[in-house]
């Protein structure tokens, strides 16, 4: 029995949705949006990211499949459901070394990393962390653990060194997952940045009359 939980995040004019699959056994799933507009799926090297269409996600969940996509629609409750589970065929049970064959490229999706404008992820010796809250810290600690597993996917020059990247960041089912993971990311990345970015620019405008609202006190 497959389960699914969903959470939503507004940003701009778009919808966040995070999905979470568990299920005991490989399933074969079938989760469709329910918000009132097209699915913005997970793109890599610009093209949606396998198992992703207009209308949702298909694939095969074995333990834990978070996935992530946006909508340019308002939330709904719930976001999305799950319409359909079956036992998967052989060529859709994932592998090591079948999951190895499909990588090829295994550097994180550009939709997930974003240009390089200059921005960047504090390393966790950077001392730039020590003025950032602990949640948000914690947040940014695990979207830099998930780009440096995705660093030591596409470091493999090997099957056997492939193989050991995949088992080290969780299984293949963990891979199968990561670009989703990253690019949800990227979308919780722009909208915090462009939320952060409003926020500087009211705070350095701030100019209280400290000295006027202490005299008339």
């Amino acid at each position: 029995m497959v389960s699914l939980t969903c959470d939503t995040t507004t940003a701009g004019e778009a919808t966040l949705v995070t999905l979470s699959l568990s299920s005991d056994e490989p399933t074969h799933v079938r989760v469709d949006n329910c918000l009132d507009g097209p699915v913005w799926p997970p793109r890599e090297q610009g093209v949606p990211a396998a198992g992703w269409d207009d209308e949702g996600f298909a694939g095969v969940v074995d333990g834990t499949l978070a996935l992530g996509y946006a909508c340019p629609a308002d939330p709904a409750d719930p976001p999305a459901r799950l319409v359909d589970q079956r036992p998967p065929t052989d060529e859709e049970t994932p592998t090591a070394r079948s999951l190895v064959r499909e990588l090829g490229d295994a550097s994180p999706p550009q939709d997930a990393i974003g240009p390089d404008t200059g921005t960047r992820l504090p390393d966790a010796d950077d001392s730039e962390t020590d003025t950032v809250p602990p949640g948000v810290d914690d947040w940014l600690d695990g979207v830099t653990q998930r780009l440096a597993d995705a660093d030591r996917l596409a470091g493999a020059t090997s099957v056997d060194e492939a193989i050991e990247a995949i088992d080290a960041v969780g299984g293949p089912e963990e891979v199968r997952t990561l670009p989703d993971r990253l690019a949800a990311d990227r979308a919780a990345l722009t909208a915090v940045a462009e939320r952060c970015a409003t926020l500087a620019d009211r705070a350095e405008a701030v100019d209280l009359p400290v000295e006027t609202l202490a005299r008339l006190a």
